[in-house]
């Protein structure tokens, strides 16, 4: 009977031994998930702070400058000549307009996380024209040329979206292009099923450390004292990651940028 007992309770101790290890193992799994978990949370918390820092610091000045003047109209406008008062109250425009702008960013950026719409064939060719028209008055008023090198093959994506891709990179390479701004649009389908496009432009370059944080949100590369929000090139990356296409900067020849992203062939 004693010998029985051992049989049997030899294959209940190896189970029993084998069940002990298994636990050990998936707390250790489970621990090391929590900590990366974690470190994660924590890291997303300071580009947040630091997100949020930026976009408060950007938004209180154009606020800023709308209270000020204002407050001088305000005062007596009698003494102000007519050329002032309009000066102002054009300034003050261009104030409010600009708050508004940093605000639709962020709009959008919380649409581009929060929706999932359904991704169909994009005339890539109408984004473009869309977003050369919504430019027009930028173009103009700071002599830019924009050339095109087609044809533009259409993409799998999301209309408005793809029209926001191009509207941030054609306004980023006038804004941080040459004087006058001499931009390129150009497109390549690649042999794996995707299209690249480019936009490049005649500025100063990016330099190699700055190519990959220049599309996180609160990033702004400040060395062209160009003032801006820092929004424009982040939600062109999470755009294109929601379209499963990439996004990435590299310098021309000639020391320009170009700024390129893929996105699925239609």
């Amino acid at each position: 009977g004693m010998l029985i007992a051992l049989i049997c309770s030899a294959p209940i101790s190896a189970w029993i031994a084998d069940r002990q290890i298994r636990m050990r193992h998936l707390i250790v799994n489970q621990r090391d998930e929590l900590v990366a978990l974690n470190l994660e949370l924590n890291a997303r918390n300071a580009d947040l702070d630091a997100f949020a820092r930026a976009v408060a610091h950007d938004l209180k000045n154009p606020l800023a400058a709308i209270i000020g003047l204002a407050d001088t109209l305000g005062d007596d406008p009698h003494l102000l000549a007519i050329d002032q008062t309009r000066d102002s109250a054009r300034s003050i425009v261009q104030a409010g307009d600009r708050a508004v702008e940093i605000i639709d960013g962020l709009l959008l950026l919380h649409g581009i996380r929060h929706e999932s719409p359904e991704l169909i064939p994009i005339d890539t060719e109408a984004a473009v024209d869309t977003a050369l028209k919504a430019l027009s008055q930028v173009i103009i008023k700071t002599e830019a040329t924009v050339t095109r090198t087609g044809p533009f093959p259409s993409v799998q994506g999301h209309g408005a979206w793809l029209v926001q891709v191009w509207v941030n990179l054609i306004s980023n390479a006038i804004k941080y292009g040459g004087s006058p701004p001499a931009i390129g649009l150009a497109a390549l389908a690649t042999s794996d099923g995707m299209v690249r496009f480019e936009v490049t432009d005649n500025g100063r370059g990016v330099a190699p450390d700055d190519r990959t944080r220049i599309f996180r949100e609160y990033e702004r590369i400040a060395t062209t004292g160009t003032d801006g929000h820092g929004l424009g090139l982040a939600i062109v990356d999470r755009v294109v990651g929601r379209l499963h296409g990439t996004v990435g900067v590299d310098n021309t020849d000639n020391g320009g940028s170009v700024f390129w992203f893929t996105l699925p062939s239609a």
